[in-house]
């Protein structure tokens, strides 16, 4: 009798361990502060496990204040994304010709806006 090898192959494109963990913080009912944070583990990008993402940290932080002006409300607003400055992948592609298995995303970046509500 022969002895089997068997190896566990993993789901592509599911990470082991992939966590999001965000905070609201509101300051007398009108600033607002949305702190997150987000870890994924190496990513298989393909059915033989043979290519990994690295694993990444991000860091978001916005910030805003609401406003009540005519029976409305409005929301104005302003953050930044990849606090860190990390680069990785912001979508992997599953089993790529050629071994085009990512879509980089952004460095660090800004945002700002405006929402409204009546």
């Amino acid at each position: 009798m022969q002895a089997m090898i068997i190896r566990a192959i993993r789901l592509p494109v599911c990470p082991i361990m992939y966590r999001l963990q965000g905070y609201i913080l509101i300051f007398r009912q009108t600033i607002i502060s949305l702190p997150s944070i987000n870890f994924s583990s190496p990513i298989p990008l393909n059915d033989t496990n043979s290519t990994y993402a690295d694993s990444y940290h991000l860091i978001q932080l916005k910030g805003g204040r609401k406003l009540i002006l005519f029976h409305s409300a409005i929301e104005l607003f302003a953050g930044c994304d990849n606090l860190l400055n990390r680069l990785y992948s912001l979508g992997n592609d599953l089993n790529t010709a050629g071994g085009r298995y990512y879509n980089a995303a952004l460095l660090r970046n800004y945002f700002v806006g405006l929402s409204a509500a009546f």
